[in-house]
This record gives C-alpha cells, sequence and structure tokens, in this order.
C-alpha cells in the first residue's frame, strides 16, 4: 500500500504524517494565508469604520444576540474537537469510530447553520438589513463569507464520512486538510465573533 494512504485492513499508523512532510500539505497552508488575508482585510476595514462612527457602531452592536454568538462559538469549537477525533481514529485505521465522529462534527456545524439562520432571521425581522449601511454590512458580509466557508466544510466532512463508510482509501493529506481546513474556518469565526460581536 502506498505511504499516506489508509483503507480497510491497512496497518495501524496508516495516516500519521511523515515528519518530512507538513500535514494536508503545503497546498492547504497557502490557501489558508489567502484566505486568511482576505478575511484581514474585511477585518481592517471594519475597524477603521469602526472608528470613524464609534456610536453609531456601539448602537448597532447592541442590537445583535451576544448569546447566539457564543452559542455558536460553542457549537464549532466542540466540532473541531470531534473533527480532531476523527482524525486521531482514521490515522489508527478505525474506520468506524472515524465516521461517528465525522458525523458528529458535521451534526454540529449544521446546528451551527441552522443558529446563525435564526439569528438572520430575527435581525430581518427587527428591521436590521445590509440596506442600513454600516455595522450590519459587515455584520451580514462577513458572516456570510463565514457561512459559505462552514457550507464547504460541511461538503469535507460529508465525502470523508463517505470515504468511511464505504471503506474507500484516503490518502493521508487529504484526510489531513479537510480538518485543517475545519480548524481554519472555526478560528475565523471566534475573530469574527470578538471583532464584531463584541468589540464594536
Amino acid at each position: 500500500m502506498a505511504d499516506g494512504v489508509v483503507a480497510v485492513g491497512s496497518p495501524a499508523r496508516a495516516l500519521e504524517p511523515r515528519a518530512s512532510r507538513i500535514p494536508g500539505g503545503a497546498g492547504i497552508w497557502i490557501f489558508l494565508a489567502v484566505d486568511f488575508t482576505y478575511f484581514t482585510a474585511i477585518f481592517a476595514a471594519f475597524m477603521v469604520d469602526r472608528a470613524d462612527r464609534p456610536e453609531a457602531f456601539a448602537a448597532a452592536r447592541g442590537t445583535v444576540d451576544v448569546l447566539t454568538g457564543g452559542l455558536n462559538t460553542l457549537l464549532l469549537l466542540s466540532a473541531s474537537y470531534v473533527a480532531a477525533r476523527a482524525l486521531r481514529a482514521m490515522r489508527h485505521d478505525e474506520r468506524r469510530a472515524a465516521g461517528r465522529y465525522l458525523l458528529a462534527a458535521a451534526a454540529l456545524g449544521v446546528a451551527f447553520v441552522l443558529s446563525k439562520a435564526r439569528e438572520w432571521a430575527i435581525e430581518l425581522d427587527h428591521g436590521h438589513s445590509p440596506g442600513d449601511g454600516g455595522f450590519y454590512v459587515y455584520y451580514y458580509f462577513a458572516g456570510g463569507m463565514h457561512l459559505l466557508h462552514v457550507l464547504i466544510g460541511l461538503a469535507v466532512l460529508a465525502w470523508l464520512h463517505r470515504r468511511m463508510r464505504t471503506g474507500a482509501a484516503v490518502r493521508a493529506e487529504a484526510a489531513e486538510a479537510g480538518v485543517v481546513y475545519w480548524h481554519m474556518v472555526d478560528l475565523l469565526w471566534i475573530l469574527l465573533f470578538a471583532t464584531i460581536y463584541l468589540a464594536a
């Protein structure tokens, strides 16, 4: 069996990374660096705009549900933990356990999506839309870009789960890249929560 591939009946540690390579491969880290640069620009623009209109931003921030934001943070942190457990199980060729962990991580991700949709529905019902400008442009745009990343992450988790369920081979770099990407989604949300929900 090729190094870095796991399949049914493969030896334990088949997915453990070699010391000579970056977990997930260089490609995922380059992508993450570019993605973080993009979000950094959004956060920087938010900070500059907030500095110009601190009272308006503070008043708008007071309308968002910080408790729901905190719940969403807990959901994604839990999903990242479970995804890490899934990767550990894959590295030891424990496919059934890995499948369960991946399913649990995806379920937590779906719960985040539903919670976010409910949060936006409440805000819109209260008359707060992107058309209000200022704070709400960042609230919806940054949140929407992050939500897109969550949906992509869910697709990756679903793909890995299917591979575990069917017994198909999975390259180490692919499994690691998928979990690294999910961790990035989690980190982006933490930065977004701290910047838009708490610091405005």
